[in-house]
């Protein structure tokens, strides 16, 4: 079956009684490549689904490619800026140099100059929808094995493909691009990772639509809550082969369904954007990974914060964060205490962290531990990978392989790339039961999806060697690029040998002393002994290429 990809807009209102309103398309019989089974019916489980919490549906089944253009524009006009607004699209979909595109039923693909007139491009579709000047947008893509232009059996295409393939650099993906929020309050959500295929599904519905329309129908949980318990349903409906994934910058969390009392919106203030917590639960707004966030930024917002609304313990617990992050331990920790009292689960998170570090109080595991455990008990999945680490390591406990896993497969369930990928190494290694590097694999392969640059390295060298799964040199190069794009300094080392000795890869002195540079940068004694030798074999012209390699490179990562 071919792409399937779903498209989800929310434009959360300015206040709680916005109105609410839904587009809602589904395309299944095409004229010129092979129909599909689930979007019509998937539409109309979305449409019915959405009604059910306060949304006016409009349903469109099967549209051209101008009818396309048109309900979309009609649409647009029609959104009020404070109302909340859900774009929905089930079909086909392709990706082609990074941009996607949603095919209407009479679409005729024989080329790839075609695919702009088949339908409509994701990106302008998001576009559009900003220009509306909504409050909050979220966009959902659900993408299924193939990609329609396999199916298109021409020379012309045949030759199109292959060549774009081997010589721009440029290509027909499997599944979809990413795509960039473009601005705050957008929400971009996938129902398997960007680049990887999704599953048809043996009903009527896609397991990720299937999933989703659930959760929408939930009492009293956030937008973000409502996407990752679609996200662990999809994992377990598909033994953890499709691991649906988001982009997050919205700026108010939005209930469909309010509990009495409840409100609908809460408003991510200044303190969220500037510390909130990648794995609380709690969470309003985007995350901030701890490497970013600027204390100088967090602290007086979240002073203010905990000032303006003394009563709510997240601040007190955001404010704990940031003290943190400029090294104040002791602020940290009587913040920390303050939220505890208040019965705040990231607070306990933070605490273990001062004690595992020993700043503000004395280093000390075992504390770590205990504070690490309560969280982790209650749901935190960080923590449960802290437990986890804890018993793999013998921090505050004694060794216990057996535990580690227990604890690495819990968070797993919540889909904690890092637990994903300790648990594979465990697997590969045989701790805690028998070697299974098959297992192992997939584990690697899982938290990829999410992004995990660790899991990349681990997956790109079972390719390389043949752990648990067939010799790829050429997909092993591909996982270590991606990796060490992320910064990850053991790929460079490894990228550097397979362009040396042409593994995977045409053999290639220049790329090679680029990645060495990069290896011996970070100390590796072995990289500069060999970086010195590739370079007194390369001329004038390359060296000059290498250094401006060197220089786009440090530009892309600190300018």
């Amino acid at each position: 079956m071919l792409a399937l990809f779903t498209l989800l807009l929310v434009l959360a209102p300015a206040q709680a009684s916005a109105k609410r309103y839904a587009l809602v398309i589904g395309i299944a019989n095409y004229d010129n490549v092979t129909p599909l089974k689930n979007p019509v019916e998937d539409a109309r489980l979305m449409a019915k689904s959405l009604k059910e919490v306060g949304f006016e549906v409009s349903l469109v089944l099967d549209t051209t490619v101008s009818g396309f253009n048109v309900e979309i524009d009609r649409f647009v006009s029609s959104v009020p800026k404070t109302s909340t607004v859900l774009v929905y699209y089930a079909g086909h979909g392709i990706q082609y140099a990074g941009e996607n595109y949603l095919i209407a039923s009479d679409a005729n693909i024989e080329s790839l100059s075609d695919l702009k007139r088949a339908g409509v491009s994701a990106q302008a579709l998001l576009k559009k929808l900003h220009n509306t000047n909504a409050r909050s947008l979220i966009m959902v893509l659900d993408a299924c094995r193939n990609n329609p232009l396999d199916e298109v059996e021409t020379a012309n295409m045949s030759r199109a493909v292959s060549g774009l393939k081997r010589d721009s650099g440029v290509s027909l993906g499997d599944g979809l691009a990413r795509i960039s929020e473009g601005r705050p309050g957008t929400l971009i959500a996938f129902s398997t990772a960007p680049g990887e295929v999704a599953f048809d599904g043996e009903g009527l519905n896609s397991p990720y639509t299937y999933a989703l329309a659930a959760s929408i129908r939930k009492q009293g949980i956030s937008i973000e809550r409502v996407f990752k318990e679609t996200r662990s349903s999809v994992v377990q409906n598909t033994s953890g082969y499709q691991v649906p994934w988001e982009n997050s910058s919205l700026l108010e969390s939005l209930v469909l369904l309010p509990n009495e009392g409840q409100a609908e919106t809460e408003r991510a203030t200044e303190c969220d954007l500037a510390a909130a917590h990648p794995s609380d639960p709690d969470r309003v707004g985007p995350s901030v990974d701890y490497r970013s966030l600027d204390p100088q930024r967090a602290i007086p917002a979240c002073e203010v914060a905990v000032t303006t609304f003394p009563d709510n313990p997240r601040f007190k617990t955001l404010l704990a964060r940031a003290y943190d992050r400029a090294g104040r331990g002791e602020d940290a920790f009587r913040m920390n205490e303050l939220a505890m009292t208040e019965g705040y689960l990231a607070a306990w998170h933070n605490q273990g962290n001062l004690y595992a570090k020993g700043l503000g109080v004395p280093q000390n595991y075992t504390k770590a531990f205990e504070f690490f455990l309560y969280a982790a008990e209650r749901g935190h999945p960080e923590d449960q990978h802290n437990i986890g680490v804890a018993y793999l390591l013998g921090r505050g406990v004694p060794v216990d392989h057996v535990a580690a896993r227990q604890w690495f497969g819990r968070a797993t369930d919540q889909n904690w790339a890092a637990s994903i990928n300790r648990l594979g190494l465990m697997h590969e290694r045989g701790e805690g039961g028998d070697p299974d590097p098959l297992a192992a694999a997939l584990l690697y392969q899982r938290a990829t999806n999410l992004g995990d640059r660790n899991a990349m390295v681990n997956l790109a060298n079972a390719y390389r060697y043949g752990k648990g799964i067939e010799v790829n040199q050429a997909r092993a190069v591909d996982l270590f690029e991606r990796s060490a794009l992320l910064g990850t300094r053991s790929a460079f080392m490894s990228l550097a040998i397979m362009y040396a000795e042409g593994e995977g890869v045409e053999k290639d002195d220049l790329t090679a002393a680029f990645w060495y540079t990069l290896a011996s940068r970070e100390g590796d004694p072995e990289a500069l002994e060999t970086l010195l030798r590739i370079k007194s074999s390369l001329n004038e012209r390359q060296q000059q290429e290498l250094r401006k390699k060197i220089e786009d490179w440090d530009h892309r990562q600190f300018g």
